[in-house]
């Protein structure tokens, strides 16, 4: 009599392979995760400030900036859910620092992917292409309460030209209210991939 063989898995096989699925699934979706909130964060920051530059090209347009245009200016041309005028209220500053408030005179402005826009109250200073204003932009709108992480906010800045750039790449001899800013690369937040 021949003995038939059954083909297929052990119970010993089955559950080693299911614990190495476990082992790479536990260092694989952490990653996964932080790298879909990262390119979330990336692209709305990268929307709002291009509302933000669109919005500095219709000022130009129609009534021409000047060197005493501040980023509130800029706000009449933009579509905004909501301005916030409170201290109450906190945003994510740049990487390394805490929270900034949306107290005048710098008030913050909900746009509708969620992100907040913080206006400060400075102007170009000046009408030269290194001439810049600045802005913040917290894609979540909260605040992450520390000063590194995935919430932090990163600062653009809008030159008087039209160009449009991050904090880690401001012109030489940038000009913000008549003082000198220069690049600081460690205040980007680590979502941002550049611009």
């Amino acid at each position: 009599m021949r003995s038939e063989r059954h083909c297929g898995f052990t119970l010993i096989e089955m559950l080693t392979v299911i614990g190495i699925l476990a082992v790479i699934a536990t260092f694989t979706i952490p990653k996964i995760l932080d790298v879909q909130a990262n390119s979330k964060s990336n692209a709305i920051a990268k929307e709002a400030a291009m509302m933000m530059n669109q919005a500095f090209m219709k000022l130009q347009y129609e009534q021409g900036a000047s060197a005493n245009t501040k980023p509130v200016d800029l706000m009449s041309y933009l579509n905004y859910t909501e301005q916030i005028n409170s201290f109450a209220v906190l945003v994510d500053n740049h990487e390394g620092l805490a929270d900034q408030d949306c107290g005048a005179p710098a008030n913050c402005w909900r746009l509708h992917n969620g992100a907040t826009i913080k206006t400060y109250d400075v102007t170009f200073g000046g009408t030269d292409s290194t001439n810049a204003i600045y802005f913040q932009i917290d894609p979540d709108g909260v605040y992450g309460g520390s000063t590194t992480g995935p919430s932090k906010a990163i600062n653009m800045f809008q030159y008087y030209d039209g160009a449009l750039t991050d904090y880690a790449h401001v012109k030489s001899g940038t000009y913000v209210d008549g003082s000198a800013v220069g690049a600081c690369p460690s205040c980007n937040p680590t979502w941002f991939n550049g611009w």
